[in-house]
């Protein structure tokens, strides 16, 4: 019933923001995978891209149209939001090792 529930609510995210995306990038210090994920965000018109392992807290790369938020742990284990700008963010929720981050956002 739960993961039904959850289910749902995925879907209802997804008719609000049009597109929601989440990877597993292993990094993203090299030039080629910041290249391939700016053309995976820009072709897909993704709103919200949740990251994991990101290794690095400068996501300038992405450009002008976006915004992020970057969640270090203790054990320099990164999670970050990368969200179109314009959305207002109204609440950022940490954890300290790094692997969970959440925001609230209205917009």
């Amino acid at each position: 019933m739960r993961l039904k529930l959850i289910g749902y609510l995925i879907i209802l995210l997804m008719i609000i923001l049009r597109n929601l995306a989440t990877l597993n990038i292993n990094g993203i210090n090299n030039k080629q995978k910041q290249t391939k994920l700016k053309h995976f965000i820009n072709q897909n018109d993704i709103d919200i891209l949740f990251l994991q392992e990101v290794n690095t807290t400068n996501l300038d790369f992405i450009g002008p149209k976006y915004d992020y938020v970057v969640n270090v742990g203790e054990n320099n284990r990164e999670t970050a939001i990368i969200y179109r700008s314009g959305f207002k963010i109204e609440q950022y929720e940490y954890h300290p090792n790094g692997r969970i981050i959440a925001i609230q956002a209205d917009g």
